[in-house]
């Protein structure tokens, strides 16, 4: 059963349906479900399918063993669909060759063909050196396929960057010659929600929430999970003991998002240390690369790829973007993951101290990637934003005190909403302690941007407050209900 996914399923069907071949795109990272949706999309129409073998960069080979080992796993998968026995292709010219015999003449009686949907997973691993692989896919697809009326070719590839520099970006072959792009992103907490519900996994939208900082919305990671367990248990299993499920999936993550991982690596390292993120100045001194072209893409494929987001703070030009790293998993393996376990063997034996000041700050990232659903529940949902963070240094001869707001929420004339996270166990008690902390960030952030325009303050909390005399300190309230919502 799909969870999630209607509007690409949507897609999916409407290619399948089209009175003309189509070439459609589908990407994602590592674990998001892109082969799950496109199996069960076309469950029982598959013509043919075949995923290319990932080659460990561990046991490098020549580029024509590499090349002999692709073209032996795709005259594997032509024969299990029922493609006659010929020998092992020299080269992917005579593999697409064999793909086109596999596939026959087309129907010319029929009004409207039924399509041959063919299905090319992980796409970049069959681009090996050397091989000529994406031109003789070109040359397939625009000199042979995309002529008929009965073919629907779908590519996947789980290295966004590969997509994004040989279809989207190159102006090769096949530029511009695909008729939909998939982008299958993470789930947000409500299809965790229903996936949760369709394992039978006996878990309270807090649970929810806790599994979300750690894995974010990632359906295979969820799929660890098994009915009995708790959210401790299951990270156990698959993060921490003697033999983890999930034992050196950060290193296969990168690895197979990126061909050279190392720098992007480095990157991600030291964006790691800075929750708020880093002016490109920052990642250049921290990670001694040079300011140049290898830098922008090493960033723009770490955007493409959903593991950062970049971001203007209020008041500041783009030249001034941040680069904020947002993946929960990735955050997660470098607070407690990382060079070995850093404070004990079992997830819940976590001192205190350390998992609420760690909590704190994923339910904040939690909050930034429902951002929608916090502005539907304010009511502001048709609105133009602009959501950011802000942050200014202490200045005590202007009376500046210094504040760090980590979401804000832009509505251009109409106002400025601050948000103010906490993630609780009960209803949050407001106490004058807040009050001052909501009013030394209010007042600095009008001090500073000099800005003139209505502020509010949200409080964004687990359950909801307390209704004490400190319950008027804040505009409005958004509880984790809210972020189950339908955006």
């Amino acid at each position: 059963m799909i969870i999630g996914r209607e509007t690409e399923q949507l897609r999916l069907l409407h290619a399948f349906e089209s009175e003309y071949s189509r070439l459609v795109i589908v990407y994602g990272r590592r674990r998001v479900g892109k082969t799950f949706l496109v199996n069960e999309t076309f469950r029982g129409k598959l013509f043919f399918e075949h995923t290319g073998e990932y080659i460990s960069g561990t046991s490098p080979k020549t580029a024509k063993e590499m090349l002999v080992q692709e073209l032996r796993a795709f005259r594997d998968s032509l024969l299990r669909f029922g493609h006659k026995d010929h020998p092992v292709p020299e080269n992917w010219r005579e593999a697409f060759e064999q793909l086109k015999d596999l596939i026959g003449p087309e129907d010319l009686s029929a009004e409207l063909p039924t399509k041959k949907v063919l299905f090319l997973d992980e796409l970049s691993w069959m681009d090996t050196p050397e091989s000529d692989f994406l031109p003789m896919l070109s040359s397939f697809w625009n000199g042979w396929a995309s002529k008929r009326h009965d073919v629907l070719l779908v590519v996947c590839a789980s290295s966004t960057s590969w997509i994004f520099k040989k279809f989207l970006a190159d102006k090769g072959g096949l530029y511009r010659r695909q008729s939909d792009i998939l982008h299958v992103k993470q789930f947000n907490l409500r299809e965790c929600e229903e996936f949760a519900a369709s394992k039978h996994l006996s878990m309270t939208r807090k649970n929810i929430i806790e599994a979300y900082m750690i894995l974010g919305g990632i359906p295979y990671y969820w799929d660890e999970f098994l009915p009995m367990d708790t959210v401790a248990s299951g990270v156990n299993r698959m993060f921490f003991g003697e033999a983890p499920t999930l034992d050196n999936e950060f290193e296969m993550l990168y690895r197979v998002a990126f061909d050279q991982p190392l720098p992007y690596i480095k990157v991600i390292t030291a964006l790691s240390s800075k929750g708020s993120g880093m002016l490109r100045e920052e990642i250049i001194k921290a990670c001694g690369l040079s300011d140049g072209g290898t830098l922008s893409t090493i960033l723009e494929d770490l955007e493409n790829s959903g593991f950062i987001r970049r971001y203007t703070a209020f008041g500041k030009v783009k030249k001034d973007s941040l680069f904020q790293l947002i993946d929960n998993f990735t955050l997660f393996y470098f607070k407690f993951l990382k060079d070995g376990i850093q404070y004990c063997d079992d997830f819940s034996q976590i001192p205190a101290r350390i998992f609420d000041n760690w909590a704190g700050h994923a339910f904040e990232r939690v909050c930034l990637l429902h951002s929608e659903q916090i502005k539907k529940k304010l009511g502001i949902s048709g609105i133009p934003t602009h959501v950011c963070s802000w942050q200014c240094q202490k200045d005590p001869e202007n009376g500046i005190e210094g504040a760090q707001i980590d979401l804000l929420i832009d509505k251009g004339s109409l106002g400025i909403c601050l948000c103010e996270m906490r993630f609780y166990e009960d209803d949050y008690p407001l106490s004058g302690k807040d009050e001052k902390d909501f009013a030394r960030r209010r007042n600095s952030f009008r001090a500073v941007t000099k800005t003139k325009l209505p502020i509010q303050t949200i409080l964004v909390t687990t359950y909801g407050i307390v209704k004490n005399k400190y319950a008027g300190i804040v505009n409005a309230v958004v509880s984790a209900d809210d972020l189950f919502a339908q955006p």
